[in-house]
């Protein structure tokens, strides 16, 4: 008896979602994880999490910038439209806080256009909001 009240519940909770997929997913974590409200940085040094972030996101671009220039210099006309390497004077070493909310309105804005050296494609960072 307990059981069959168990999964009507459960049937019941996920009929009522079902055409709002968002919404739908939030209910089938909640269901299967029920009473776990964790962030995926707890009980790390956030300090490191952030230098390597940013150590991810400057090897990303240099990937991206090695990427482009071997594409480039594989044309025939590579060598008039990418000039020698020329060392960089200057790093960005500090940025300004954002929060939470910015970060979601610029993934929610962005276009869902995804780069084969992205990790996580884009379309699946919008529907994490």
């Amino acid at each position: 008896m307990l059981r069959k009240a168990c999964s009507s519940f459960v049937h019941q909770q996920l009929d009522e979602q079902r055409h709002n997929p968002r919404q739908l997913w939030r209910t089938v974590l909640a269901l299967l994880h029920p009473g776990q409200r964790w962030n995926w940085y707890d009980g790390e040094d956030t300090d490191q999490l952030a230098i390597s972030l940013g150590q991810f996101f400057t090897d990303k671009l240099i990937s991206v910038k090695h990427a482009v220039e071997a594409g480039l210099q594989s044309m025939s006309f590579g060598a008039a439209i990418c000039p020698p390497h020329q060392s960089v004077n200057s790093v960005m070493s500090e940025f300004a806080p954002v929060s939470i909310a910015e970060v979601e309105r610029l993934i929610h804005v962005m276009p869902a256009k995804t780069s084969p050296l992205d990790i996580i494609p884009i379309s699946l960072l919008k529907v994490q909001d």
